[in-house]
This record gives C-alpha cells, structure tokens and sequence, in this order.
C-alpha cells in the first residue's frame, strides 16, 4: 500500500467542518480589514485586537489551511489578500503590531498573539502560492527569531509574576517554535522552547485552561521531538489531572481552571483539550487519551458549535451543571478559528495506514479513506454514533489482502460475521477489494459519576459502588451525553430538578420512542417532582441546541419499589 494515505471525514463531521469553514469567506464578520486589524498599525484607528497581535490573523491563517486539507471550499483570494497584508505589517525586528511599545513593558497578550500567528504562518505553508512562498519563508523566519530572542525575557517574566488568569500568554510560543525547529533544524529554537517550558509555574489553580491546554500541546510537541520519554509522561498526568478536575461530563473545557472567577466553559479551550487528547493517543498509544478526544468531540464541541457553522462558550447555572447559551454563543475572534483546528484534527485521526501496510480505524464515524493518488481504499459508513451499524467498504484500489483493524469504542458492544475482537480492536486479517464488512454496534447505558465511569446496578459490583447521593451524575448511552433540554422539557422544571429518582431493583431506564429519548424520574427542594425527557446532547441535527440544558444531575435518590425495597 502507497505511503501518504490520508482519512477524510464523511457524515456529521464533515458537515460540522463545512458550516464551520463556509464563515472563512464571508465578509461579515470576517472582512479584510478585520482580520489584519490586530497586525495593522493604524494610529487613530478602532482596533478591537490590539492586545493581543496576530491572534486574530493567525488563527484565520491556520483555518485556511485546515479548509485547504480537507478540499472544502475555500477563497484562496482572500486568504492571500491578508497574507500579504499580515507580511506587509511585520516590523523590522519580526514582531507584528504597535512598534511604540517598548519591550520592557512586556506585553504578554503580544506574545500570545505572536505565538497564534507563527503557529497561523506555519500552516500556510501547505496553500500558499508558489510566487508568496519565499516571502512567507521569509516572515516566519523573523517572527520565528524575534520569538527565540525575547525567551529569554519570558522566562524571566515568569519566574516573578503572581498568580494571574492570562499568566502563560507567553508559552503560546512554545509548540510553534518547536514546529519552526522541526522544519528548519533550528537548536536555538528548540532550545528557547524547552527553556519556555521549564519556566511554566508548578501550580496552576486559578489560570486560562486554554493557554494551559496549549502549553501542554507545546510540551508534548517538544518532548516528542527530543525523544524524552519522561517529558510525555509528565505530560500524561497533567492531562489526567485536567480530565478529573477541569472538565464537564461532556468534556467541554472550563474557561478558568477556578471558579467562580468564569462560570463559563469555552470554546478554544474544548478544542485544544481534543485535539491534545488526540496528540497524546498518537504520541503513546494509549486508548483513554483517544477515548476523551473522541468523547469530548461528539458532545462538548458539538454542543459549543451553533447551526451557522461558528463556535462558542456555554455559561454554567447552578449545580448539575444547568447550561445556557446566554455568553458568547458565537465567539468569531478565537473560537470559530480553534474549533475548525479541533474538527480538521479529528478528521486526520480517523485512519492511517500502520508500518505493516495495514488499515487502522480508529474511530468507526463516516469517513473514506485515500491513497497518495487519490484511490479510495476505504470508505466507513453507517451514520455511527447516532446508527447502529458500520460499514467497512473496501475501495476497488485496497491491495488483496491488506489487514485492517477498527478500534471499539469501550462503551460499545458489537456483532459481526468475520474477524475477531482482540484488546478492543476488531481484527480482519485480510480485506478484499470491493468487499464490505458489516459491524453491528449496541451503545451501552453507563453513567459518569464525578469523572468515574459506572454502570447500573450500582451495588453487588467488584467495580466498588459510588456514593451517589450528593454527586454529580451524566448518562451516556455509548459515546453520547444524553441531557435534559428545553426543547423536550419545561425550562423551570430543569432549573428545579437537582437528582435523579432511580430505583435500585429495576435500574435499567426504558427508552421512549424512536428517537431514543428516556423518561426519568426527578426530584428538587420542596418536595418537588415531575418526569424530565433525557435526549442526545447532541444529534445529527446542527440547528438544535437548546437556550438551557441539564447536563447532569447533583446525585441519584433510590427509590425502592421491587422484592429488596
């Protein structure tokens, strides 16, 4: 089998990438002139973006380059329009913005747009036009060297300053210097990256979880690229520790990594968390990590995505938690930007092809998979999550008897007529050419219980039961948060229902109808009590969320009702 093999999205995601990546064309609110405002130095000018220099633009950059590699539409037109604008602006030492600010000042939102901005030059690279390609060259190489020379004033700058939100604005540059010494051999570069790293502070309550998911990125970035084993392992148990402490049920990221300082979850945040997840799956093999990428991307940033296509932020209201829609539900300046990164990561991770000429599928979603040459080898379809089969389609240029293996989700059964099930991978041996392979897939009911994944009953298990009472509870059926909405439920009743009734003896919930709804009992102060609908937290259907969600429950009250009552 050709080398170069690359997975595409089909489905949901596809359709998900192409609402998002449609926004990168429109003028409103995505002009020229907007876009290059945080690099343009105009005096008098309305500048909205000047904190934070090449953050806007760098992240519109990056976009582009995700459009271009997944063959979406895209306006080469206008992207080379601002690339030219954004190289016109840089100044003569490689920084972008306002050259009157002095360097002692240190500016740490410059250098979180900076950072944004090298990553955004980087990617532009795979679309640029062959007669901008020296030009671009050129400015990532002189951003790329202001960065490496102003480290040595961050890492100074870090080892002085309190605990505040934006404090590793700086080590925004990180995981591109480490991009930049990849491509160009550059010790130095690699050099002020490592240094950046190992001046990040050992605590980190009270900080931006997004600049502390992009800093992790950066770590992982340069511990992978210097082969230190114990660097990706530190890393690891940072995101363990995020994954415990400072995420929703549904995998959507926290804004602040303490409350009440935002009670607000966002966006970018949720991204870099899966497309984290998705680096550290790579980096170690490790199925959790791959396992929260793809949790936290059909729930969490689906439900941060609006039906036009742009991401947000979800307020949090209360215990449970209750969510609304009432902050930034279409964060266009970051959010849009980072969810198009997160989308494009997902689509790339869906199969490769391993060092034996093997497929591997690592996610069973709608997808086709194609050699360097453009012959499909594999298509994946079936609607999964949201159908209960998937279909292995062998492309007419799969070489005979190529092996394949589809990975299966832990929270899934399956069924199937050929192959075998090996440490949660189905193995085929050998895959002929224009055959097709069916996979019938049964979602399992379970429960996260404060970040512990249970199953009912909750007693007589070897798995320990949880003490359920007073803590928090989400119900999953398979890799689908299932919520209580507005659209389904009274929005009062979801703001007074604070646990769950469910009877030990009979703990299985029966769904309703067929689209999959459960009936479940709940209760509240004052001896209130109704019947709430529980629905996906997300579906198929992309214009459908809610102004308030209950995303979970504050415990579970037994209600015994059989022969143990």
């Amino acid at each position: 089998m050709s080398d170069g093999a690359e997975a595409f999205a089909r489905g949901i995601l596809r359709e998900r990438l192409r609402l998002a990546t449609a926004q990168l064309g429109s003028s409103t609110p995505y002009s020229d002139d907007l876009v290059v405002q945080d690099v343009e130095h105009r005096p008098g000018a309305h500048r909205l973006f000047q904190d934070y220099r090449g953050d806007l633009s760098g992240r519109y950059l990056g976009a582009v380059a995700v459009a271009y590699r997944e063959r979406l539409p895209v306006d080469l037109d206008k992207a080379h329009r601002i690339l030219d604008r954004v190289i016109a602006a840089q100044n003569p030492d490689g920084s972008f913005g306002s050259p009157a600010l002095p360097a002692l000042a240190r500016d740490h939102g410059a250098a979180w747009g900076h950072g944004r901005l090298l990553d955004g030059l980087l990617s532009s690279a795979s679309w640029v036009s062959a007669e901008r390609a020296d030009r671009l060259g050129d400015a990532i190489d002189r951003l790329a060297g202001h960065a490496v020379a102003s480290a040595a004033g961050w890492v100074d700058w870090l080892s002085r300053e309190p605990s505040r939100k934006f404090l590793l604005d700086p080590l925004s540059l990180v995981r591109p210097l480490a991009r930049f010494a990849a491509l160009r051999g550059d010790d130095r570069a690699m050099d002020a990256a490592r240094r950046l790293v190992e001046a990040a502070p050992a605590i980190v309550d009270r900080l931006h979880l997004h600049g502390y998911l992009l800093f992790l990125r950066g770590r992982l970035e340069v511990a992978v690229a210097r082969d230190d084993c114990s660097e990706v392992d530190a890393v690891c148990k940072q995101a363990d520790e995020v994954a415990a402490r400072f995420l929703l049920p549904s995998g959507s990221a926290l804004e602040s990594l303490s409350t009440p300082w935002d009670i607000n979850t966002e966006g970018c945040g949720t991204a870099d968390w899966v497309m984290l997840c998705l680096e550290l799956a790579e980096a170690t093999g490790l199925d959790r990590f791959r396992e929260r990428a793809w949790l936290a991307g059909l729930n969490g940033l689906a439900h941060a995505q609006q039906a036009s296509g742009h991401f947000g932020c979800e307020t949090l209201v209360g215990d449970g938690p209750l969510l609304a829609l009432d902050y930034a539900p279409e964060a266009w300046w970051c959010c849009t930007f980072h969810g198009i990164e997160a989308l494009g990561a997902l689509s790339r991770s869906l199969a490769r092809v391993d060092a034996s000429g093997g497929l591997v599928v690592n996610q069973p979603l709608d997808a086709v998979v194609e050699s360097a040459d453009g012959d499909v080898l594999l298509e994946v379809a079936g609607g999964y999550p949201f159908g209960d089969r998937v279909e292995l389609r062998a492309g007419a240029a799969l070489p005979q008897g190529s092996g394949l293996r589809l990975r299966i989700p832990e929270s899934v059964t399956v069924s199937f007529s050929t192959g075998r099930l090996e440490a949660g991978w189905l193995i085929l041996d050998a895959l002929d050419p224009n055959s097709v392979v069916v996979v019938e897939v049964s979602p399992a009911l379970w429960f996260d219980v404060a970040g512990t994944a249970s199953t009912p009953p909750f007693g007589n298990t070897t798995s320990g039961a949880p003490e359920l009472g007073e803590t928090r509870v989400t119900l999953f059926l398979g890799q689908l948060a299932y919520a209580a909405n507005a659209h389904e439920n009274d929005a009062e009743d979801l703001v007074r229902a604070r646990t769950l009734v469910l009877d030990p003896s009979h703990p299985v919930l029966q769904r309703g109808d067929a689209t999959g709804e459960y009936a479940v009992r709940v209760a509240g102060r004052n001896e209130f009590g109704t019947t709430v609908r529980l629905a996906p937290l997300v579906t198929s259907e992309l214009a459908r969320n809610s102004r308030m969600t209950r995303l979970g429950f504050a415990g579970i009250v037994a209600e015994h009702s059989g022969a143990h009552a």
